[in-house]
């Protein structure tokens, strides 16, 4: 920057250039464009492939990741237990009610005969 604006050299110009004559093509997307410019004025190393990574580190980028995940499907696993116990006395529950109002409904009809005689 001078005095507060912008100064490209005539290396710069040429790029812009370039990446413009690029990106006319109509195939050509800005990012493709800017690779092949970046490439062909070896302005950055592009790496086609990530690169490599040792096992060691693999392993210790993982291990934190293992164990968060065991917290975490063990905490799944207490609350659908939870769940499923509180389902269960639920059932039992309703079970219970259906049965004695069918033990009073039988009493009423069997009272019901009694003073029908």
């Amino acid at each position: 920057k001078k005095h507060g604006r912008l100064a490209y050299t005539n290396d710069d110009v040429t790029i812009f250039h370039e990446l413009k004559k690029m990106y006319a093509n109509s195939e050509m997307t800005l990012e493709k464009a800017v690779i092949t410019v970046a490439k062909k004025f070896n302005l950055v190393q592009i790496l086609d492939t990530p690169p490599n990574i040792s096992t060691e580190k693999q392993t210790l980028i993982l291990e934190p990741l293992e164990v968060q995940i065991k917290e975490i499907q063990s905490y799944i696993d207490a609350k659908f237990e939870e769940r499923e116990r509180q389902l269960i006395s639920m059932a039992r529950e309703i079970r219970a009610l259906k049965k004695a109002q069918q033990q009073k409904k039988s009493f009423y009809k069997w009272l019901k005969t009694f003073f029908e005689k």
